[in-house]
């Protein structure tokens, strides 16, 4: 149980210019985040043999590495990249300097608060943002993924996860202390609580592919 308060609401807009100096790092990294982002896609079943002309959607996006791989390695593929404006003048930077700043769309806002368009991509990636919302706050932007997704579109989430004790993964309990500090509501989830919440908003085939990994599937009659 937490107790206390958190001295840093890292949700706030002030926080923006820290979020946009996290993120300017991949200015340099970027080749080196590529190869693990492409990996990961593998995973789930995609790559450029496999799916193109991919319309993805991603969330709170960073430098947008994790989902410019896909555009890099496909040029039928399009992202629209959802981030804070700072944070976006970055993914821009990075998005040129990967030959791919043409199939990318930049959309400023809160994902909390920005609509997302209906049924118009076939994936919608989370990255390392969801452990600093609450349940209410997650099955929310859960529920939004699933109405922009196309009909057996799929969500990826990319978040350190929790053992179902919470007791053991040492990566998850490091994290949790960091919360304490940095969110006033954030969590790190289980994988049952994070299947719980994509069934929920109507989400199926939730599957967990590696320590930090799951994706689902919006039912193709949905």
């Amino acid at each position: 149980m937490k107790t206390g308060t958190a001295t840093l609401d890292i949700l706030s807009p002030a926080i923006e210019d820290m979020w946009s100096s996290y993120t300017a790092s991949d200015l340099l990294t970027w080749p080196q985040r590529a190869k693990t982002a492409r990996e990961r896609w593998t995973q789930v079943g995609i790559t450029a043999e496999t799916r193109q002309g991919l319309h993805i959607l991603d969330v709170a996006c960073g430098s947008g590495v994790g989902s410019f791989v896909l555009a890099q390695d496909d040029i039928t593929t399009h992202v629209t990249a959802l981030d804070l404006p700072k944070v976006l003048t970055i993914a821009a930077q990075v998005a040129e300097k990967m030959g791919i700043r043409e199939q990318v769309t930049f959309l400023a806002g809160n994902l909390l608060d920005v609509e997302f368009p209906t049924e118009q991509f076939d994936v919608a990636l989370f990255g390392a943002i969801l452990y600093y919302f609450n349940p209410d706050d997650v099955t929310t932007v859960f529920r939004k993924a699933h109405r922009a997704l196309k009909p057996n579109g799929l969500v990826v989430i990319r978040s350190i996860i929790a053992d179902e004790e919470r007791c053991q993964d040492e990566t998850a309990l490091l994290m949790a202390v960091e919360l304490l500090h940095d969110s006033i509501n954030g969590e790190v989830y289980t994988f049952s609580e994070y299947k719980t919440f994509l069934e929920a908003s109507g989400f199926t085939d939730v599957t967990r592919h590696s320590d930090y990994l799951i994706s689902a599937r919006k039912c193709a009659n949905a």
